[in-house]
């Protein structure tokens, strides 16, 4: 094999063997609840369902998730249920609440703001809809299994050229 097409080889295993190492790295986070729901000045206990790549719960004690509301991190409890951890947050009177939750293993989820401005008394309980985050870089994922596909194929396809024929000596009997 020529000396470039080798090195070609190497930095292509390189590269997908560094991609792979990096891929699959993301959770989706539903809330239980929204501030909203519960009003200035409340206690907002909320359940954030974990879940990496959107489906498999985070199982065990090892993920720290936690909100984060207005700037201050409030960390989240494990249920004892794979995937589900719990917060208590004391919301403010007034003001807007700008909340995330940090899945505490591989992003911080942002919401959209609530604001208490001109609320005195605490909204009326919607009904509860998980609010979903995350997940949007499929499409990453997606990306790198085709390229690892494309040069699994090239690979199982790519002969190297021979530069002459060769051609095996004649077979003579013996004595002749």
């Amino acid at each position: 094999m020529r000396p470039a097409g080798s090195l070609f080889l190497m930095v292509l295993a390189l590269a997908l063997s560094a991609a792979s190492a990096t891929a699959g790295g993301w959770a989706t986070v539903a809330l239980s609840s929204t501030p909203d729901e519960v009003g200035p000045g409340g206690t907002w206990v909320v359940s954030m369902d974990i879940r990496q790549h959107g489906v498999t719960p985070m199982k065990g004690e090892w993920v720290k998730p936690a909100m984060i509301v207005n700037g201050k991190r409030y960390p989240a409890e494990f249920t004892g249920r794979d995937g589900i951890f719990r917060a208590e947050i004391p919301l403010p009177k007034t003001g807007e609440v700008v909340y995330a939750a940090d899945d505490g293993f591989s992003q911080t989820h942002e919401f959209p703001p609530v604001s208490f401005d001109g609320i005195e008394a605490p909204a009326a309980p919607a009904p509860s809809t998980p609010a979903l985050s995350g997940g949007d870089d499929g499409w990453l994922i997606g990306g790198l299994a085709a390229l690892s596909l494309l040069a699994g194929l090239g690979a199982a396809v790519w002969r190297p050229r021979r530069r002459g024929r060769r051609t095996a000596a004649p077979i003579t009997a013996p004595g002749s």
